[in-house]
């Protein structure tokens, strides 16, 4: 009978230990950040929630993550206007803002009234060596002011360093770095002496002009090519250069 006991209770011990999925992966971080949501933002208000950044205006995955994440919490919620994060991303696009860095109060300002919104949940995130801060701010679009917000620290796991770790890299800002690395480039040749600007100038023109004969020898390959086959099909005849020199003679 004792044994009977024994069993019975390691069965019901074990029975209740669960392991955490992927579904509810950060499913009390979110509930947290919610929450400091939740006290500081009015009822009823139309709230505008863009990826979380770093301190530089950075978005990483795991920004977008919980920016995300959040978005789909809160939006369960009868609180709040939830502006949709869908349509957020080609109004971006189309107003030409700035989603991928540091957006301005004017930016904002202009975005929630393109959206409807008159909250905007700003978050920042600041990693440390055994944790990441998420600091949640609540501004008041109209006034451009922080109504409200707080801090929250999520441990520093291995899945939250490899998010943490990968930025997110749009269209804009591959442009914009490109650009950038354009410039440093000639402005690099210009800190050169005469001496040397003349041989980069020299190798590039050398690089045009092997493109250039690479391109031509390709088309007279081709001419070639058609001249032949219609010769020997018969398509056209050959004029022999004795005639040629009796034509022009006359």
């Amino acid at each position: 009978m004792k044994i009977i006991v024994i069993l019975f209770l390691l069965i019901s011990l074990f029975g209740c230990v669960t392991t955490k999925t992927n579904t509810d992966y950060f499913a009390e971080d979110l509930i947290e950040i919610s929450e400091i949501i939740y006290r500081n933002t009015p009822l009823d208000s139309n709230v505008l929630i863009l990826d979380f950044t770093d301190l530089n205006g950075i978005i990483t995955h795991f920004g977008r993550y919980l920016s995300e994440r959040t978005y789909v919490k809160l939006s369960q919620s009868n609180a709040f206007n939830i502006v949709d994060r869908n349509n957020i991303e080609l109004i971006l696009k189309e107003q030409s803002l700035q989603q991928s860095g540091v957006i301005d109060e004017e930016s904002i300002a202009e975005l929630g009234d393109l959206v409807g919104a008159n909250i905007f949940i700003k978050g920042v995130l600041t990693e440390f060596k055994d944790y990441v801060d998420v600091e949640i701010s609540i501004i008041d679009i109209s006034k451009g002011t922080i109504i409200g917000g707080d801090n929250y620290q999520i441990n520093k796991t291995q899945e939250v360093s490899e998010l943490i770790g990968t930025i997110v890299v749009s269209e804009e800002q591959i442009q914009k770095e490109l650009e950038i690395y354009k410039q440093s480039i000639l402005k690099d040749i210009e800190d050169e002496s005469a001496q040397d600007r003349a041989l980069v100038a020299h190798c590039l023109i050398t690089s045009l002009e092997a493109t250039q004969e690479e391109a031509v020898d390709q088309v007279w390959a081709e001419l070639a090519e058609r001249r032949y086959t219609e010769l020997i099909s018969g398509e056209v005849k050959p004029v022999y250069w004795e005639d040629i020199k009796k034509q022009v003679k006359g």
